[in-house]
């Protein structure tokens, strides 16, 4: 038994899954491979392109409900991000930061074929999307942003001491070993009742439970305790913007979207009045609803 073993069953710490063991079953289409390792991406339907980009912390499986509803209308491309999902973790910290997961998500988008394509961005996804309208504006024919994490402040305290950084490694495998405990946590990003059963909770679960979740911790915590705000120039971002908020959204609020149409130069808000942080999960006829009317996707063939 290796130390990492010994005292994770001392704090009674389930096990990671290796990596080749998680992907095992997977479709071997879904796969492709950038810089020397896998990278999960999956395609649904046919139509005008449409690339989905998940939040902090989750994976592709986010859209699981928003899906089904799109691919009569576009070609759907999802990705998982370096540490998340069923995409290989790296070994080198710079990868995990926005910059590296912006490579990855551009080189997707080249390996697919999808310029210029609608861009829908979930939380730190909406992050990413804008970064990317930043830097490579002719990938993006429109933008969609649900819950986009746009407003950063200081990192706590606890981010910033390396010693309490590396005492929150143990308390997060200790979390996630639990299922009760990890479903508790994430209700806080849902408002309807019955939305987020335990079988959604472990769906998500299970993705973070795979080897190479250390380098994932501490490099994305690094990160925020070194590596400040994203350079966000939101006038810059002059293509058509759907802004998508929960009205009981306490991750990122209403008042935040508010501030970020007024931002844009093209951008008009929807808030959804049955959702908090999971639109994509809680209303996804609705939010599968405005975005083909913000495409103007055609119905589907029956």
């Amino acid at each position: 038994m290796t130390i990492g073993s010994f005292f994770a069953t001392l704090l009674g710490c389930s096990h990671l899954t290796a990596y080749e063991e998680a992907i095992a079953r997977l479709p071997k289409e879904n796969f492709l491979t950038f810089r020397g390792r896998k990278v999960y991406v999956e395609e649904h339907g046919s139509g005008p392109p449409l690339l989905l980009l998940h939040g902090f912390a989750a994976s592709s499986y986010s859209f699981h409900k928003l899906v089904p509803l799109l691919a009569g209308h576009f070609r759907v491309v999802a990705l998982d991000y370096y540490g998340f999902g069923y995409t290989e973790r790296p070994k080198t910290a710079d990868e995990f930061g926005l910059d590296g997961q912006l490579e990855l998500v551009t080189h997707v988008m080249a390996a697919k074929r999808m310029g210029p394509a609608t861009v829908l961005g979930h939380s730190y996804g909406g992050t990413l999307a804008l970064m990317l309208a930043q830097s490579d504006p002719k990938l993006i024919e429109r933008l969609v942003l649900i819950s986009a994490a746009t407003e950063f402040g200081d990192p706590p305290a606890w981010v910033r001491s390396p010693v309490l950084r590396w005492a929150g490694y143990p308390a997060t495998r200790l979390l996630l070993s639990s299922p009760a405990r990890f479903r508790e946590i994430q209700r806080r990003a849902y408002h309807r009742e019955g939305v987020l059963t335990a079988e959604v909770a472990e769906a998500y679960r299970e993705r973070l439970m795979i080897e190479g979740l250390k380098e994932t911790y501490f490099a994305l915590i690094e990160g925020i305790a070194t590596g400040g705000s994203p350079a966000l120039d939101l006038a810059r971002v002059k293509l058509p913007v759907l802004v998508i908020a929960g009205r009981h959204d306490k991750i990122v609020p209403p008042e935040s979207a508010e501030r970020l149409v007024a931002a844009l130069p093209s951008a008009h808000l929807l808030i959804l009045e049955e959702s908090a942080h999971s639109a994509p999960e809680e209303e996804p006829q609705a939010v599968a609803k405005a975005i083909r009317e913000f495409t103007g996707a055609p119905r589907a063939s029956q």
